[in-house]
């Protein structure tokens, strides 16, 4: 598969329409990006256990002025997903959320610090990111866009 990067925007009716399907089930719009990403690199690649990456704020609530602080702090993180074959969608969502909430402490090392870590280098070859923030005149992009979350990943995935 060639790299490369696919991004889509939702409309405000679709993101309306995924939103309530993911209160519903008591998980998050970026938990249903990551599941049906999982199982797009699952379809993909022909493995039950995957990985990609997944880009996280990166502003911890326990840090003092933390919201006033100009600057970037996104990290980067392995996202690692099991797939059983006795679990619905569903509950493989939920699990996925429950699994990355456990993990959230540990946001802030760096991706550099986590492969070592894990003992070897490349953890991951895709990506999957969810910009979910209301569009104005004075954010960043162009005029016109909605205000409803963008999907992005970058592929290509890989069959090791």
């Amino acid at each position: 598969m060639t790299p490369g990067r696919v991004s889509r925007r939702l409309s405000e009716e679709s993101t309306a329409e995924l939103a309530a399907l993911a209160r519903r089930h008591g998980f998050t719009l970026n938990t249903l990006v990551q599941g049906v990403w999982a199982l797009t690199l699952a379809g993909l690649t022909g493995r039950q256990d995957v990985v990609f990456g997944a880009t996280v704020s990166g502003r911890p609530p326990e840090v003092p002025g933390i919201e006033s602080m100009a600057g970037l702090f996104i990290n980067t993180l392995p996202v690692r997903v099991r797939l059983r074959h006795d679990e619905t969608v569903a509950e493989l969502l939920t699990r996925l959320q429950a699994e990355q909430l456990e993990l959230m402490d540990h946001q802030y090392l760096g991706l550099s610090e986590i492969q070592r870590l894990a003992g070897h280098g490349e953890l991951f070859d895709t990506l999957a990111v969810l910009e979910n923030y209301p569009w104005t005149r004075r954010s960043c992009g162009p005029p016109g866009r909605s205000t409803s979350p963008t999907s992005t990943a970058a592929t290509p995935p890989t069959t090791r």
